[in-house]
């Protein structure tokens, strides 16, 4: 092996291994899974993710201090997600169901006393992640809510509401230095936000469609995938080591609220591991050229 050939083999390695390597998933049917066999503390290990429910009931305008609820999980027209339980810490009164729920409290006057919300928290233990999709159920947007003078009409009224009257709904996602918005802006269309979490400085958007045609119709999926959702204008992904997924008050009656159906990401090799690589082949090379010169 010539050193001009080394030399490409450690360029070679270096482009392959800055890569992201094979993909893994967070599939909400794994979190059920590990429930099932370890009890629904609302703490969750699968893999090198360890994923936390959190409830948060707090007075309006305060800082929520994080509690730990459970796990819920719902499957509807074919997709299934993982929610936060968090009837224990809220209340049952407070607690909307089996979703990632943001809600304000309002008292008999309609001004807004406590805030709910509820959120699941992914720490990677092993190495930072680059996230290539993240896939969202259950989001709608209300475009059939009908009011009526008085109040929205129920799902079990005689004339029915089409999606929950909820309302454009919106779904954010925290990682290290950064967060995105996914909010709803019509029948099977969101836009997709990446924003600086320091100066909120708005760095891209993209539109993305519904999983399925009709999702945000009642009944339906609600289903959004986003891919490549953090990566940055000069078009490389972004690392972390942390994601957390909330819920995003929309103007809506019913605020908003989802599930986390999957995610899919990729560990990002070590620095020191690329250089170790790289040093080892430049040695090789540098002895076949010291053979070739003593033949």
């Amino acid at each position: 092996m010539t050193v001009q050939k080394i030399v490409y083999a450690v360029l070679a390695a270096g482009m392959v291994l800055s890569n992201p390597a094979s993909a893994s998933v967070l599939n909400s049917s794994d979190i059920k899974a590990y429930t099932i066999a370890h009890g629904n503390t609302g703490k969750a290990v699968i893999g090198d993710a360890n994923i936390t429910a959190y409830a948060n009931l707090y007075a309006e305008g305060a800082v929520p201090a994080r509690t730990v609820g459970k796990f819920s999980f719902t499957n509807q027209a074919g997709v299934s997600g993982v929610g936060v339980d968090g009837s224990a810490v809220l209340g049952p009164a407070n607690d909307r169901g089996s979703e990632i729920d943001y809600w304000r409290v309002k008292d008999h006057y309609g001004v807004i006393t406590h805030e709910n919300t509820e959120e699941l928290s992914v720490k990677f233990t092993q190495k930072q992640v680059q996230f290539s999709s993240i896939k969202l159920a259950l989001l709608f947007n209300g475009s059939d809510t009908v009011w009526n003078g008085t109040n929205y009409p129920t799902p079990t009224s005689p004339t029915g509401i089409a999606e929950y009257l909820d309302h454009n709904e919106t779904a954010r996602i925290d990682i290290d230095g950064y967060y995105g918005l996914l909010a709803l802006t019509g029948e099977d269309t969101a836009l997709w936000g990446l924003y600086d979490s320091v100066t909120k400085a708005l760095l891209f958007s993209k539109t993305v469609t519904s999983c399925n045609a009709g999702a945000t119709t009642y009944g339906n999926t609600g289903c959004f995938e986003v891919t490549n959702p953090f990566v940055n204008a000069a078009g490389q992904y972004l690392n972390t080591l942390t994601a957390n997924i909330t819920a995003v008050y929309s103007g809506g009656p019913n605020e908003s609220d989802f599930v986390l159906s999957s995610a899919t990401y990729h560990q990002v090799p070590a620095p020191t591991a690329l250089a170790i690589l790289g040093i080892g082949l430049l040695g090789l090379g540098a002895a076949a050229a010291r053979r070739r010169q003593a033949i």
